[in-house]
């Protein structure tokens, strides 16, 4: 810190204590009273959260000091110690089937601040509950790109970075995902999926390698849409045997396939009913059913 004389220069006749008060995530050190000799003083600032912080000097001498400003200080994150998502559809905020999600990937320090420390690619895989073999896309944000495939099909290409035209980016039936660059620790993309179920990020491996970096893990839910069509489904536990009759439920469907709840703006769905049916030599012999959803 430095006193200035109207003219904008150090003052160094000026010899005095001022008192420096900063937010209380930020610490000072010393008592919060700074010593001034010859126009300069010095003081130790520690935080652990990044971002600007403003601090108040004042001055309760004999000399006559106008008021002074607040003191911008800007903190950044430190030294990478782990991943993080950013993005929205929690459990308590699901998400409508096929909607697409604006998700971020970022380093964080050792007390969950973003930085810019880190510069390396990330495989990051995703899973559904219950499991799903499609119906998922991780996109390039603002793009209809796929992310590029997983690095063991990556390098079983020579290396090429290659785009598919599928879902899934990975070789594993049930795995979606791909590889993210991060040249400045963050990386926007965008997750689509058609299905009413939980999406489950995590970051897999990271390259280059490096050790005692945290993992990151997140959950997006997304639930079925409205009611747009009605279809038929085998009672649970039950099959379709040729001459024996079964039983089928009627369930309220949305456009994707999703059992749906939401018959419309208001009105909810019909509970899920039983048709008795009689299989014949795998058709159906009873006179044809057919319903519409209203």
């Amino acid at each position: 810190f430095e006193a200035l004389d109207e003219g904008g220069v150090c003052d160094q006749d000026f010899d005095s204590i001022v008192l420096l008060e900063a937010p209380s995530h930020v610490s000072i050190s010393g008592p919060g009273l700074m010593r001034i000799t010859r126009g300069t003083g010095e003081c130790t600032l520690k935080t652990t959260q990044a971002g600007t912080a403003l601090l108040r000097v004042s001055y309760g001498g004999i000399a006559q000091i106008a008021p002074l400003p607040p003191i911008p200080v800007a903190f950044s994150g430190g030294e990478p110690k782990g991943f993080r998502f950013r993005g929205c559809g929690d459990a308590t905020t699901p998400l409508v089937a096929g909607s697409r999600v604006e998700m971020t990937l970022e380093a964080v320090d050792e007390w969950g601040n973003a930085t810019t420390k880190f510069n390396g690619e990330i495989e990051v895989v995703v899973t559904a509950s219950p499991r799903i073999s499609s119906g998922v896309s991780i996109l390039e944000a603002g793009t209809k790109k796929l992310l590029p495939v997983s690095w063991n099909e990556r390098d079983s290409r020579s290396g090429h970075n290659a785009r598919g035209g599928r879902d899934s980016a990975t070789s594993v039936p049930g795995e979606f995902g791909g590889i993210m660059q991060l040249p400045k620790g963050s990386h926007p993309f965008t997750v689509r999926c058609l299905a009413s179920c939980a999406l489950n990020l995590a970051v897999r491996e990271v390259r280059p390698r490096s050790g005692g970096l945290t993992a990151a893990i997140h959950q997006i839910h997304f639930r079925a849409g409205r009611s747009t069509h009605l279809g038929l489904q085998l009672a649970t536990g039950t099959r379709a045997v040729a001459g024996e009759r079964i039983q089928l439920r009627i369930i309220a469907c949305d456009k994707h396939g999703n059992a749906s709840s939401r018959a419309g703006d208001t009105a909810e769905s019909p509970s899920p009913g039983q048709l008795d049916l009689v299989v014949d030599c795998g058709r159906a012999t009873s006179e044809a059913v057919s319903a519409t959803a209203e």
